[in-house]
């Protein structure tokens, strides 16, 4: 079981092009929480600057995955299907891009985590994030696609030069773009009771170090607290983007009712 927090605001702009689907809804503004058991599927779109109706892009992805989970609670999943579930969402977008011209060339990242059959399955298209925080220390789990990642992985940069590199906002691969590079891992060994997993937009992982991040996450406070403290904590930092974060508290059924 585990208990969601989740929170998106538009921060210094004047919409919201981040979207968030966790405690079973998808949404652009404001907040939502609850206990959840599988099946069940938390992830945040961003729609990329630069394509057009970027707030329909990702609210439409968004949409996509949460019907993967369907409305019986039955739900069959592995890295294959997810895949397959996932890319039929990439086409639709595309199909939808060339039919609309309003929404030509829409695109959105993608990231967040399915838990079915006693698995959990990470997933990401683009550069939002998901994180590991165990016994004060937050792990990136997934892998950015961006040409600064790239170049890290290639060794001409450190990975810690990613943040400030030039190249940090080309983003290599998206739903609805030209190139679809899917990365799905199965993580079910590295999460255990007590860890809190955090997918957030780049509206936070690019504006607050992950020091702060660890700090506001190992805070005496309710989850949901710590969890508005991140967004509000991104923006205060100078954040020019919509911040998203979820955050999802795995724990004994027993102790999660008794929050």
């Amino acid at each position: 079981m585990y208990y969601c927090c989740a929170v998106t605001d538009k921060g210094v702009r004047s919409h919201n092009e981040d979207s968030v689907l966790a405690a079973g809804r998808v949404f652009s503004e404001g907040s939502a929480e609850g206990i959840i058991g599988e099946p069940f599927i938390a992830a945040v779109s961003d729609g990329v600057s630069g394509g057009n109706a970027g707030e329909t892009a990702s609210a439409m992805c968004l949409e996509g995955v949460a019907a993967i989970v369907p409305e019986t609670g039955e739900l069959t999943l592995d890295q294959s299907i997810l895949a397959d579930r996932l890319n039929d969402i990439h086409n639709d977008i595309l199909e939808y891009g060339s039919t609309h011209p309003e929404c030509e060339n829409m695109q959105a990242t993608l990231c967040g985590a399915a838990f079915a059959g006693g698995r959990i399955y990470s997933f990401n298209v683009g550069d939002s994030r998901l994180y590991r925080f165990r016994e004060g220390v937050l792990r990136q789990l997934t892998h950015d696609h961006t040409f600064a990642q790239v170049l890290a992985d290639e060794g001409a940069i450190a990975r810690n030069e990613r943040k400030t590199n030039a190249h940090r906002n080309i983003i290599t691969s998206t739903i609805g773009g030209r190139s679809l590079s899917i990365d799905i891992r199965d993580i079910t060994e590295r999460v255990s009771d007590g860890d809190i997993l955090l997918v957030c937009s780049d509206g936070l992982s690019d504006y607050l170090p992950v020091i702060d991040m660890q700090e506001i996450l190992a805070e005496p406070k309710d989850l949901m607290q710590r969890t508005r403290r991140l967004c509000e904590a991104a923006i205060a930092r100078g954040g020019r983007d919509n911040v998203s974060v979820i955050t999802l508290l795995r724990s004994d059924e027993r102790l999660l009712h008794s929050l």
